[in-house]
């Protein structure tokens, strides 16, 4: 009778395996779709700055550059699509350009004011009609870049004056006359965040299970089997940094910078020393916390903050890898950035609590083993 429950047990836990897997995938993906279908383009910040002199007129003094500064700055809202902020000059917005502390930027010139009363005066006279110039920063997200690209010159075009875009921090697009291949370059920075963090924690794992570790081995023979493991993460990591490498060249039609293998190698090996600790200490805690670190981070590596859902922005973004390894990718690819960039040491992080609970699973102790009914 006792067997024949067993049995029972057993073929309830077989039929229902699928359905669980099954299950667990749909929650996975709605995870992963979720932000993607809720993006909302609110508070992307936005610099200003009016160099206009303005104008005497027999009337008073006009200055439209400094009127048209202070009421966007003034309405600022941030369920609006652009939070503005004033900049003193042209000096100051190139520091912040060079930063990356800006999506984009309108420069208002000197000669605004006097522009838009001779268009007042001639309005035949297109060569009268003023021009504002707008900068578009592709480094800080080109995802946002290519909103902004579109809807800024739209807003602007609405005060009657003509509106030059420039682009800065085009990267490896900059130097194709292809415009598919800029779209490409785009999506290929994007691609490398999930496959470097699938194949990291995926090798994480058939490292743990080739080195396996047993509690009831001594502190000693734990740690050089940790050690082996270790070895092998740094092989296993270079390995998936080149082959983001191979991928990105498909998508793209180019191959990374080169300081891109370097950082890329870093961030798998961080990655795969949190990974490796999540499996020593259980598999299914390996297993759950990559499973869900995957789905909840994809979205924060590929977007940036202000488009993310509040929950996203206040609880996924500031710890999940694909943020910081997104941020890495795009200051190499655009920004001309080193491997060593405003990812760089976040990740590090990630790899030091790796280490630091791959101390713990040295430092537990050691259990006996369970005898069996006929060693008893």
């Amino acid at each position: 009778m006792e067997q024949r429950k067993k049995h029972g047990i057993g073929m309830a836990k077989r039929f229902a395996m699928p359905f669980a897997v099954v299950l667990g995938v749909m929650c996975m993906m709605m995870v992963i779709f979720y932000p993607m279908m809720h993006l909302e383009v609110k508070g992307l910040p936005v610099a200003i700055v009016s160099l206009d002199e303005g104008v005497e007129t027999p009337q008073a003094s006009v200055n439209v550059g400094e009127t048209m500064a202070e009421q966007l700055t003034s309405n600022n809202d941030d369920s609006a699509t652009m939070v503005w902020t004033r900049l003193d000059d042209e000096a100051e917005l190139d520091e912040a350009i060079e930063n990356n502390e800006y999506y984009a930027a309108v420069v208002i010139p000197e000669d605004f004011s006097a522009q838009q009363v001779q268009a007042q005066l001639n309005p035949d006279d297109e060569s009268a009609t003023p021009t504002l110039r707008v900068i578009i920063d592709n480094g800080k997200s080109p995802v946002a870049a290519s909103l902004l690209a579109q809807a800024l010159p739209s807003v602007l075009e609405q005060t009657g004056a003509n509106v030059e875009t420039e682009t800065v921090h085009e990267g490896d697009t900059a130097s194709s006359s292809s415009s598919g291949l800029a779209i490409g370059t785009m999506m290929a920075q994007n691609m490398a965040i999930a496959p470097l963090f699938v194949m990291s924690f995926v090798g994480a794992m058939f490292v743990s299970r080739t080195m396996s570790i047993s509690y009831t081995d001594s502190r000693l023979e734990r740690t050089k089997r940790i050690g082996v493991q270790l070895a092998l993460a740094v092989v296993v990591s270079l390995a998936a940094s080149l082959a983001v490498d191979c991928i990105s060249a498909v998508v793209s039609g180019n191959w990374m910078p080169a300081a891109a293998i370097p950082f890329m190698w870093m961030a798998s090996l961080c990655v795969m020393l949190a990974a490796l600790a999540l499996f020593d200490i259980a598999t299914p805690l390996g297993a759950a916390c990559g499973a869900l670190t995957l789905a909840l981070g994809l979205s924060s590596g590929m977007f940036p903050y202000e488009m993310l859902p509040e929950f996203w922005q206040d609880w996924i973004y500031p710890w999940v890898p694909q943020h910081f390894i997104g941020d890495g990718v795009r200051d190499i690819v655009y920004n001309s950035h080193g491997a060593w960039n405003s990812g760089s040491a976040p990740l590090l992080v990630v790899g030091a609590v790796g280490l630091a609970l791959l101390l713990v699973v040295v430092a537990l102790p050691s259990r006996k083993p369970r005898q069996s009914a006929f060693e008893r």
